[in-house]
């Protein structure tokens, strides 16, 4: 952690480093970044999984994912696990995880 302060010594700003990250358990060694981080989740819904592209044709014949329940990992999905996964409740489940109020039947 680095202080900056000011001529009367006055803290004015604090900047954290990589390694403060590390020894939070925030940040791997390796610059994973882990949860708890306060990016983690900001930088999991903005990325889908590596090969995503492959497991999309492959698998699902189309670009469809959905984001099971206490997870934000985007997974590829057939039309057949989507319409599961939006009326099966596994969508209304992960909307209340991340404290949305809006459903499908609503």
């Amino acid at each position: 952690m680095i202080e900056i302060r000011d001529e009367k010594g006055d803290l004015r700003e604090v900047r954290l480093t990589a390694n403060d990250f590390v020894d939070a358990g925030l940040l791997s060694s390796g610059g994973i970044i882990l949860p708890g981080h306060p990016l983690h989740d900001v930088t999991i819904n903005q990325n889908l999984p590596p090969g995503w592209q492959e497991d999309a044709f492959n698998d699902c014949n189309a670009g469809q994912f959905i984001i099971k329940a206490g997870s934000a990992l985007m997974t590829p999905a057939s039309e057949q696990e989507l319409t599961e996964y939006l009326h099966g409740g596994e969508y209304e489940e992960h909307l209340e995880n991340i404290g949305e109020s809006e459903t499908l039947n609503s």
